[in-house]
């Protein structure tokens, strides 16, 4: 019986450790961290970045077994919230990367039109964690707008031919 009480209080610890340093769900925007010197992002931070590509690929490096988590801006609450992602079984998944060895993470978002502010918080389990921001504008591409005429065009083309009939 004591070795199973102990089983279980050394369980519950263990619990509690381990979610003691999991990143928040929201995030202050004014939240700078504390360190800043666990990632660095390939992505330019502090200034807008513009793309015509639906996809974006956020990376950098950092020091290994850091945990990096992703946040989206929500402006209607005013802070940022992890960002979870949808797979292709329909799971919902956190976008959070674990450092390996080689002390490189990536991960693809897609964007919504218009201004998307991501947060990442990188945090290394000793209570020091860094603040990255980004602000991706995703413009609709010469191409998408091609692509979008010629939908218009073939709908039209078919409701033309609809009074040949």
């Amino acid at each position: 019986m004591k070795r199973f009480i102990a089983l279980i209080l050394a369980m519950f610890i263990m619990s509690v450790a381990g979610t003691a340093f999991a990143a928040p769900e929201i995030m202050s925007v004014n939240d700078m961290g504390n360190a800043t010197d666990l990632i660095i992002l390939n992505n330019n931070t502090g200034e807008e970045i513009t793309v015509f590509e639906k996809n974006y690929v956020i990376s950098g490096s950092g020091q290994e077994g850091v945990t990096v988590t992703l946040y989206l801006y929500n402006s209607t609450d005013n802070v940022y919230k992890k960002l979870y992602i949808v797979t292709k079984d329909g799971e919902k998944k956190l976008m959070e990367w674990k450092i390996g060895p080689s002390g490189l993470f990536l991960g693809e978002v897609q964007l919504a039109e218009g201004n998307n502010w991501f947060a990442l918080r990188a945090e290394d389990g000793a209570s020091n964690y860094q603040v990255e921001k980004i602000n991706v504008t995703f413009k609709k591409g010469f191409i998408a707008f091609i692509k979008d005429l010629s939908i218009g065009f073939s709908e039209i083309k078919d409701f033309m031919n609809s009074f040949k009939k």
